[in-house]
C-alpha cells in the first residue's frame, strides 16, 4: 500500500490548502509592492500641483494689489499736481496777467534789435528763385502738361535739390538775409531805431553826456539863459525843454550798461531804451486798469 493511502483524506487535503494559501499570500506580496510603488507618486504629483497653483494665486494676488496701489498713487499724484498748479495760478494770477503782456512787449520791441524777419524774406527769395528756374525747365519739356501736374513736379524736383544741396542753400539764405539787414543798418552795422523820436532823445542824451545839458548850446533869450537846440526847426532852432525826462533816463541807462559792457555806445543803449521802458510801463497800466475794471481790464488795459 502506498504512503498516500495510509495518510487519509484529511492529511492529503491539508497540503492542497496550504498551497492555495501560499498562492494567495504570494499574490498579495506581489500586489502590495505594486500598489506601494505607484500610490506615493500620485500623491506627490497631486501635492506639487496643489502647491504650484497656490503660489500662482498668491503671486497674482499680490501683483494685482501692487498694480492697483501704483495706479492709485499715480492718479492721486496727477490729481494733486493739477490741483496744486491750479491753486498756485489762482493765488498768483495777477503776476501771470502782468507777465503775459510784458513778455509780448519785450518780444515785439526786440525785433528791431535782431531783425529776424529778414531771415523769412531771404528764405522766400531763395526758394522762389529756384522754383522759378525749375518751372521754366518743366514748361520747356512738358508744354502740354496741366498746371497742377507741373507744380507737383516743381515741388518734387525742388525737394530733391534741397536734399542734395542743403548746405549751399543755407549759405545763400544767410547771405541774402544779411543783405536785407543792411538796408536797416548804418555803415558800421548798427541797426536803425524803430521811430524818429529816439534819435532826438539820443542827440539830447549825447549833449548831456558831453557838456552837462541837453541843448546844443546856451543862449540868452529875453535876458534869461536857456538851452537851445539848433537842430529842431533848423536853421533857426528852438529852446530845448530841460524838464524832458527821456534824455536823462537814456544817459543814465547808458552809464549802467557801460559798467557791464565797456564797449557799448549811446546808440546801443537807445536801442534797448524803448524795450525797457515799454515793458516797465505795462506794470502801472495793469494796476490802473485792474482798479477800474478788475483783472480783465488790467490785462487788456
Amino acid at each position: 500500500m502506498s504512503e498516500e493511502a495510509e495518510k487519509g483524506p484529511a492529511e492529503i487535503a491539508e497540503p492542497e490548502q496550504t498551497a492555495e494559501k501560499k498562492h494567495e499570500i504570494s499574490s498579495e506580496t506581489h500586489v502590495k509592492p505594486h500598489r506601494l510603488k505607484h500610490k506615493p507618486q500620485k500623491k506627490e504629483k497631486a501635492d506639487t500641483e496643489e502647491v504650484s497653483i497656490d503660489f500662482g494665486k498668491v503671486k497674482n494676488f499680490f501683483k494685482t494689489k501692487k498694480q492697483k496701489e501704483a495706479a492709485s498713487e499715480k492718479s492721486d499724484e496727477i490729481s494733486f499736481d493739477v490741483k496744486s498748479a491750479k491753486d498756485f495760478f489762482i493765488r498768483h494770477k495777477a503776476v501771470f496777467l502782468i507777465l503775459i503782456p510784458l513778455i509780448l512787449a519785450i518780444f515785439f520791441r526786440m525785433q528791431t534789435a535782431s531783425l529776424p524777419f529778414t531771415d523769412n524774406w531771404a528764405q522766400n527769395t531763395v526758394v522762389n528763385y529756384y522754383k522759378a528756374q525749375i518751372k521754366g525747365q518743366i514748361d520747356q519739356q512738358y508744354p502740354n502738361l496741366p498746371e497742377a501736374n507741373k507744380l507737383a513736379l516743381v515741388d518734387q524736383q525742388f525737394a530733391e535739390y534741397v536734399r542734395t544741396n542743403k548746405a549751399q542753400l543755407d549759405a545763400q539764405v544767410k547771405d541774402v538775409s544779411q543783405r536785407y539787414k543792411s538796408f536797416f543798418q548804418f555803415e558800421d552795422g548798427k541797426n536803425y531805431m524803430p521811430d524818429i523820436d529816439p534819435y532826438a532823445y539820443l542827440r539830447n542824451a549825447e549833449n548831456y553826456l558831453e557838456h552837462g545839458y541837453i541843448g546844443t548850446e546856451k543862449r540868452i533869450v529875453n535876458g534869461t539863459e536857456v538851452q537851445w537846440d539848433t537842430y529842431i526847426t533848423a536853421p533857426v532852432g528852438q529852446m530845448a525843454d530841460p524838464k524832458t525826462l527821456h534824455p536823462y533816463l537814456l544817459a543814465y541807462l547808458y552809464g549802467i550798461i557801460k559798467i557791464f559792457d565797456p564797449s557799448t555806445t549811446p546808440m546801443d543803449s537807445a536801442m534797448y531804451f524803448p524795450v525797457i521802458f515799454s515793458a516797465l510801463s505795462i506794470i502801472p497800466a495793469f494796476f490802473i486798469g485792474r482798479k477800474l475794471a478788475g483783472n480783465v481790464g488790467g490785462f487788456f488795459g
